[in-house]
């Protein structure tokens, strides 16, 4: 039985008892029996008397219970669902970070066997930078790890949010990021750390794949919108390619990302939307803040 069943049923049972109890209770103050045992025989009385009263109301009971089970079930069916959802990310997200982590480990582990017959600066400072990119995964890691906590919500300034991450954490590439914001004062309720990791993502990739290193962050109609150039518009069939779970366009080029499917499926759980198009040599990704 699947768990929004489960919780339903439960809920239901313990709901209809407690009707029955209060309803007894009710009964036994109303008809100021002496005792227990003459309230019973009161009711075996009544029952007898006039059966119709009884079946009317454990007809009534049982649909007041069914529909108490299909409202319950429907519910938590929803919950779980965004549960699942989340926890598949999750899943699949560590699973990936996992595998990336190989790669490095698998250099450096190379590295030091050549060391041990001959010194090379090169290869001493290949291992540096696969060091470098394992903290990179790290931090990735850890930044998703202290979001596990999704009900942990608050009210944030878009524009004032972009501006203060891009100067914190992009400071040495700020000059390339550009903010137009056509709707002032628009502000959402979320969970800042996995929306800000979001974000870093989608301005990372952006700069990276940029052909002229600049990106451009247009607020507007209660979306982000990032926009960079690119050598050659993508088709349909190549933007849905993208959202191949952990599709890197350019294996050449390091990075340790989301990938745009995980992307998608976490801002859909944050109740955002998420969609990616090309056009006249154009990369568009859009986050839709409408819930």
């Amino acid at each position: 039985m699947k768990k929004e069943n489960i919780f339903a049923l439960n809920t239901t049972i313990f709901i209809t008892i407690l009707i029955i109890f209060c309803s007894v209770l009710t009964q036994f103050l109303f008809w100021n029996s002496n005792t227990i045992f003459e309230f019973f025989l009161n009711i075996k009385k009544e029952f007898l008397e006039n059966p119709q009263k009884f079946l009317n109301a454990f007809l009534v009971l049982l649909i007041t219970s069914f529909c108490v089970y299909i409202s319950l079930y429907f519910i938590w069916k929803k919950f779980f669902s965004k549960l699942d959802v989340y926890n598949q990310s999750l899943k699949d997200y560590n699973h990936y970070l996992a595998h990336e982590l190989k790669t490095p480990i698998s250099v450096i582990f190379s590295d030091l066997e050549v060391l041990k017959y001959w010194f090379d600066k090169k290869i001493i400072e290949n291992s540096q930078n696969q060091l470098k990119n394992m903290i990179n995964i790290i931090d990735v890691l850890l930044s998703f790890s202290e979001s596990l906590n999704i009900s942990e919500r608050e009210n944030i300034n878009i524009e004032n949010f972009l501006k203060s991450y891009i100067n914190t954490y992009f400071s040495t590439q700020k000059q390339k990021i550009f903010i137009e914001n056509k709707e002032f004062n628009l502000s959402v309720e979320t969970n800042q750390i996995l929306f800000r990791r979001i974000i870093r993502n989608l301005i990372e990739n952006a700069l990276k794949y940029s052909l002229d290193w600049e990106v451009f962050i247009k607020i507007q109609n209660q979306k982000i919108i990032f926009e960079n150039s690119i050598k050659n518009t993508f088709s349909n069939q190549e933007i849905q390619k993208l959202f191949t779970k952990f599709y890197r366009l350019d294996k050449d080029k390091k990075g340790y990302w989301l990938g745009l499917s995980l992307i998608k499926e976490i801002l859909k759980f944050l109740w955002f939307g998420f969609k990616i198009y090309s056009k006249q040599n154009k990369f568009f990704a859009e986050i839709s803040l409408e819930k």
